[in-house]
């Protein structure tokens, strides 16, 4: 079939909606129509809007449509003069004492890019006798390529492609896989691949790498739009480190804060601080009567660029948040006069939508007080007593909270995944659930009142061992669940909430029929401890029926423990949406890795675990 022009207008007009890219010049967007007209052909559809009405009735078919608007041209070490200076760069690094390197690699298809860096990279390790490491991170719009690039298995034909220096690393495959290849696990396990859209308006996560690439994908943007997106991609860049742009690629004005080294490759020069900062400049508001306490705080904002505002008393930031929209506050709970929840609980009724922070100590008496207000209202807390030995964690809080709130009332990301289908119908045997930041009021929403004839529930949550003991009492209190302690010896019961009492992970181990949950007392993982990612892994390795939940939180944890689980067949995953999590980042992270079974708000998220663990017992009723 033939579309006619306002369809084809309509196509254009749709790639734009969807992927962010500019249609009003002439880049191959005959492709675009091709590729729709072959799904629609595929469907045996008889126009484009019976088409797009089976994409909103089929999500899985969401994929293929994004996939259909956007164009990927791709192959083996493509402009090999950007990985002579890639090489380069390293080993100046590497003379100057630098032993790991992060690098990113913004619309990297179906993986070719992110691998041949790889292969140059992984010579060089073996050159220098394995003083230094690399991971790379790869990102693209298209789930299909993301899809491929994570299997990465590619036609013998592209070995071709790759000079002979580099055959060594990779395996050539037989039987069902006869005509293909993969790279050895050494340079596969340093690669990693999710769903990102180069308009997407939050960076990558300030992950401070030393290389950030993003080749001939510019070209399809507008120039305003191509602006917005080198300041993102800048914003994650160390001062020094490498900018490669397309051979095809220019900038109409250079930034200020990229110094060209040729071949459309650029370093990063520290004006771009200065020219970042300007971008936004956000307005944080701190709520203590302590003066000490307010200095601490304040410090640790001004150094990420906030904007500063104290009170000393509730009445006080009556007077200041009267005339000013603040992006973060920090809040105290005891101050003279009205105190900080009395305080919090009436703006948020006044329609105060800032995220607030609970300033604490952290006596078993606070954290009930604590817990109290992040059930009302509250977003997070921080520690008195942590201000100053742990002012990296709490600065990446900060701006993780105010940048979070920004992108959920401007988001105009669409909510609807392209999302396996679950094929299982048994009643789980076990409930696991991962949170982090705003957590505590999730979970109360997720877990009240729960069904007392449920299976066994264990739960992750980001929380200071000092407050953990009280949280742990707290969530069976509400759930009306029966407390559970760890236990080598003792198996998990149903009717039965367990939950980390200290500093130790928990590790899910099966034997026979029974499951035991025992303390794991190893390093902290994805930077906690206890870690989502060590409860759902172990999990995945018990042959049992599983409902995995992943709740709002900052970072990844939870996310690959998760796809472990998916891998296992034997998991049903449940991930909160966007727009009800405080913070989407480790529920994002599972969605981008092809994790999730379904994808909802609190309420909804409740009412399919309990429809699930109510499920054989309507079956044989």
């Amino acid at each position: 079939m033939k579309f006619s022009k306002e369809e084809i207008d309509a196509i254009y007009a749709l790639t734009e909606k969807i992927t962010g890219t500019c249609q009003q010049g002439v880049f191959r967007k005959d492709i675009l129509v091709s590729n729709v007209e072959r799904r629609v052909r595929a469907l045996n559809c008889a126009s484009l809007a019976e088409y797009l009405l089976w994409v909103q009735k089929n999500p899985g078919e969401y994929s293929q449509l994004l996939s259909a608007l956007t164009i990927h041209t791709t192959s083996w070490l493509r402009e090999s003069p950007h990985f002579d200076f890639i090489e380069k760069h390293i080993k100046n690094k590497l003379s100057e004492g630098i032993s790991h390197f992060r690098i990113y690699s913004a619309a990297c298809s179906s993986g070719e890019e992110v691998f041949s860096l790889a292969l140059v990279l992984w010579q060089l390790r073996l050159e220098h006798k394995e003083t230094f490491d690399f991971e790379i991170f790869g990102t693209d719009i298209d789930p299909l390529c993301i899809s491929r690039a994570t299997e990465s298995i590619y036609t013998s034909d592209a070995m071709r492609q790759i000079p002979t220096r580099y055959h060594s690393y990779l395996l050539t495959g037989s039987g069902p896989y006869e005509g293909k290849f993969t790279l050895i696990e050494d340079i596969r396990k340093r690669c990693t691949f999710s769903l990102k859209s180069l308009t997407d308006p939050k960076s990558y996560g300030a992950e401070n790498f030393d290389i950030v690439m993003c080749r001939n994908a510019l070209i399809y943007f507008s120039p305003k739009e191509v602006d917005k997106i080198c300041q993102r991609l800048a914003s994650d860049l160390k001062i020094g480190g490498m900018f490669v742009l397309g051979h095809s690629e220019a900038f109409a004005e250079q930034p200020n804060y990229l110094e060209a080294l040729g071949n459309a490759v650029y370093v990063k020069s520290a004006k771009v601080e200065k020219r970042i900062s300007r971008m936004k400049l956000s307005h944080a508001l701190v709520v203590d009567d302590s003066r000490t306490i307010r200095a601490q705080i304040g410090k640790i904002l001004r150094s990420k660029g906030f904007q500063v505002t104290e009170a000393a008393s509730a009445a006080d930031a009556d007077a200041v948040s009267a005339s000013k929209r603040f992006d973060l506050i920090t809040l105290d709970i005891h101050m003279p006069g009205e105190n900080g929840i009395s305080w919090m609980k009436r703006k948020r009724q006044e329609g105060l939508r800032s995220p607030i922070l609970i300033v604490s100590d952290s006596t078993p008496e606070e954290a009930e007080k604590v817990f109290g207000a992040l059930e009302n209202g509250a977003d997070d807390y921080i520690l008195k007593g942590r201000l100053s030995s742990d002012q990296a964690a709490i600065a990446e809080l900060f701006i993780e909270l105010s940048q979070s709130n920004e992108m959920r009332e401007a988001s105009q990301q669409s909510s609807l995944y392209a999302l396996p289908k679950y094929n299982g119908d048994q009643r789980p045997e076990i409930v696991l659930i991962g949170a982090s930041t705003g957590g505590p009021e999730a979970l109360g929403k997720l877990l009240s009142a729960f069904p007392i004839d449920a299976p066994p529930v264990v739960v992750v949550q980001h929380i200071c061992h000092e407050f953990s003991p009280q949280f742990a009492d707290r969530m069976a209190l509400i759930s009306g669940l029966k407390p559970g302690e760890p236990s080598e010896t003792k198996a998990l019961e149903r009717g039965h909430i367990y939950l980390s009492r200290g500093d130790y992970h928990l590790e899910l181990v099966q034997r026979g029929s029974e499951l035991y949950l025992q303390k794991q007392l190893s390093e902290k993982q994805s930077g906690h401890r206890p870690s989502v990612d060590i409860l759902f892994q172990s999990a995945a390795k018990c042959q049992i029926e599983k409902l995995a939940v992943l709740l709002t939180g900052m970072g990844a944890d939870g996310a690959k423990g998760m796809l472990e689980l998916f891998r296992s067949q034997h998991s049903y995953n449940l991930v909160q949406n966007e727009a009800s999590c405080v913070v989407f980042g480790m529920p994002k992270v599972a969605i981008d890795l092809g994790a999730a079974h379904f994808v909802a708000n609190i309420a909804d998220l409740r009412a399919e675990i309990i429809h699930r663990i109510k499920l054989k017992s309507q079956k044989a009723a």
